[in-house]
């Protein structure tokens, strides 16, 4: 497939696998395009919120109307956010009109009402810390949990919004105490960030008997076989739990503080 012409279908397998956490070069190798392509295309869609679109000739984007500049710029009064991912649903279901979020963010842009670089990240991790120690103090022991503490972990990576730009919220937690053991925002949930983050807390909390996933490709090959990071728990004899695809509930426990924080991001936003 070397050398071929991306199309919009290929872009949207781009974009699928990246928030699958597959690496940027073994996408590129698969659609046949450079690692430089891929990243820009994650990185247009992780700041419009949007599928990028093959540009074609003689097409000219519609322009933006007065009414839905000061729609937005209502909304956002209204909403207290500036999220075009969330304004766009917001606006839907409120005013019943569609403004596609990347008009949305074009807007927000334009009035400068878009907090960007470190300290947007810097904002976001301080206070992503304070949500999980509210999630942690109101988490409490359920019935179906782990005998004692490093028995099981579990593990969950989700998308989250922030701003219109996408990241990926990675959690650790005792299936014993709900104490969690790692949190962090990242770019991408890759391989390589998971077992960073199991290593640090190894380090920290020593290692658990057993840790429970999903079945997302940071813990388990597309195609069989034996995944880098199953490889990784076998080397350090910890048994790897799949949840099964016809029941992800299985890792609830974190899904829900997953949840609880998603929803104090954004009201962040």
């Amino acid at each position: 497939m070397k050398g071929a012409k991306l199309n919009d279908k290929m872009i949207r397998k781009i974009i699928r696998w990246k928030e699958k956490g597959f690496e940027t070069s073994r996408i590129a190798k698969k659609v046949g395009v450079t690692p430089r392509r891929v990243q820009q295309i994650w990185k247009e869609y992780r700041e419009t919120g949007e599928i990028p679109k093959i540009k074609r000739r003689g097409r000219k984007p519609k322009k933006i109307s007065k009414e839905e500049i000061d729609l937005v710029l209502k909304a956002v009064e209204e909403y207290k956010g500036t999220s075009a991912v969330h304004l766009e649903k917001y606006i839907e279901s409120k005013h019943n009109i569609h403004i596609p979020h990347n008009r949305i963010y074009t807007i927000l842009k334009e009035f400068d009402l878009i907090q960007k670089g470190k300290k947007k990240k810097k904002e976001l991790d301080e206070n992503l810390r304070f949500s999980l120690l509210a999630c942690y103090a109101s988490e409490k022991p359920k019935r179906f949990s782990a005998s004692k503490p490093n028995e099981m972990w579990q593990m969950d990576s989700k998308i989250v919004d922030v701003d219109g730009v996408r990241y990926n919220l990675l959690l650790i937690i005792d299936d014993h105490s709900r104490f969690i053991l790692h949190a962090g925002i990242y770019e991408e949930a890759t391989t390589d960030v998971v077992i960073s983050a199991l290593e640090e807390c190894f380090e920290k909390h020593g290692t658990p008997k057993k840790i429970l996933t999903d079945n997302g490709t940071q813990f388990v090959p597309a195609r069989g076989g034996i995944s880098r990071f199953q490889k990784f728990l076998m080397e350090r004899e910890i048994l790897h739990i799949k949840t099964s695809i016809r029941h992800p509930q299985t890792i609830g426990k974190v899904e829900r503080i997953n949840r609880e924080v998603e929803y104090r991001l954004d009201k962040f936003n």
